[in-house]
């Protein structure tokens, strides 16, 4: 099988860790700036914010308009938010990451399309001690080009669809445009994925909660189509 990953909060666990501590550096740094108020409550509004949102984009943009900040402001948050990673900010894989990648590689070609900044998203990997060189490739693309992403990999691999397998968390973004390239989809229901709801379902084939349920799921996929 061709398993195709997102990265954010299917591989690395970013919603609880990297993103509300990105979000406190940006917020402090625009706060010794004089852009934000500098106050504890405003910085609990934005996490709150954080935890309803689709992207950190989204997050940042709400808050602007909630504390009637300006579009120079807009534009610097969403600069830092998505620039370097700082030693300081902590990156950690999800439950299970750092076990089952390196076995899913003995018998299935893996690879990654992500939705940010090629530098930042590697960095991600790297910081949560996941191996690179497992991936036969790494695609980091902007949001809503992630079904030309698919294709190109599953052109180059020159793999029929049904061999193709989408995992991620954001249903609209990850799941929808490989279900409609014919992949089976996989959900990833934690960080943002938590958030979808049943509107979704028919781009749904699995649901998971732990990355250690896709053995289970790919035992599925062999029986059935042993029947």
């Amino acid at each position: 099988m061709f398993i195709i990953f997102d990265l954010d909060d299917t591989l690395v666990d970013t919603s609880t860790y990297t993103t509300p501590a990105k979000l406190r550096e940006v917020w402090e740094a625009l706060a010794r700036l004089g852009e934000v108020s500098g106050d504890e409550a405003e910085f609990r509004s934005l996490l709150a914010l954080h935890a309803t949102s689709a992207s950190s984009r989204e997050t940042w943009r709400r808050f602007c308009s909630m504390h009637r900040i300006g579009e120079s402001c807009v534009q610097k948050g969403i600069e830092m938010i998505y620039g370097p990673l700082s030693p300081a900010i902590p990156v950690k894989p999800v439950p299970g990451a750092l076990q089952i990648l390196p076995e899913l590689v003995q018998e299935h070609v893996l690879a990654v399309v992500s939705v940010g900044e090629e530098g930042q998203q590697k960095s991600k990997l790297e910081k949560a001690g996941i191996d690179s060189s497992l991936f036969y490739k790494i695609l980091c693309v902007e949001e809503g080009r992630k079904k030309p992403a698919y294709e190109t990999l599953i052109q180059e691999k020159d793999v029929n669809v049904q061999e193709v397998i989408v995992c991620g968390d954001r249903v609209l973004t990850d799941l929808v445009p490989a279900k409609e390239l014919g992949c089976t989809t996989l959900h990833m229901r934690r960080g943002r994925g938590a958030n979808n709801q049943t509107v979704y379902l028919p781009y749904i084939d699995f649901i998971l909660t732990e990355l250690a349920g896709l053995e289970s799921v790919l035992a599925t996929i062999r029986n059935r189509r042993q029947q």
